[in-house]
């Protein structure tokens, strides 16, 4: 089992109030535009955008395509609400990293750009972590509280 001490270190971020009201704005905003705009297409449209998905760093199309889903859906919402925040940056960053050098190897860097602003979000967010107003706090408090009693 993980040590309190390492999973509060791993969910605690600033408390500064500007600070933790623009995280929460970056959370709410790239999580709903991710979802919205990539994810939730994959998942309505999951067969056919199965027949045009790659094969990506040796997984199989269905592999890849489902980890995409995962990372794009599940864990924006858990980061929109800053649940265990640095460990749903990771999938993220690791799938934008992928669509932008990986996927869009042979376009322009124009076509990269996006999952590389995606990617440098991410990045932020793993470094910063959730900030004053997320669920990572109410955790960080009530293991803190619990150890202190």
């Amino acid at each position: 089992m993980v040590s309190n001490k390492y999973l509060i270190s791993l969910l605690r971020s600033s408390e500064n109030t500007n600070t933790g009201l623009g995280l929460f704005v970056l959370r709410i905003a790239i999580s709903v535009f991710m979802v919205s705009l990539h994810g939730w297409h994959k998942v309505n449209n999951y067969s056919a955008v199965l027949n045009d998905f790659p094969e990506l760093i040796s997984l199989e199309p269905r592999n890849g395509l489902s980890m995409a889903i995962f990372a794009e859906v599940f864990c924006s919402l858990f980061l929109a609400f800053g649940l265990f925040t640095r460990i749903v940056a990771i999938p993220l960053c690791i799938t934008m990293f992928v669509a932008a050098l990986i996927f869009n190897a042979e376009q322009a860097f124009i076509v990269k750009e996006k999952p590389l602003l995606y990617f440098i979000v991410y990045v932020s967010l793993f470094v910063m972590g959730a900030g004053r107003y997320s669920v990572d706090r109410l955790i960080v408090h009530l293991l803190v509280s619990r150890k202190n009693h």
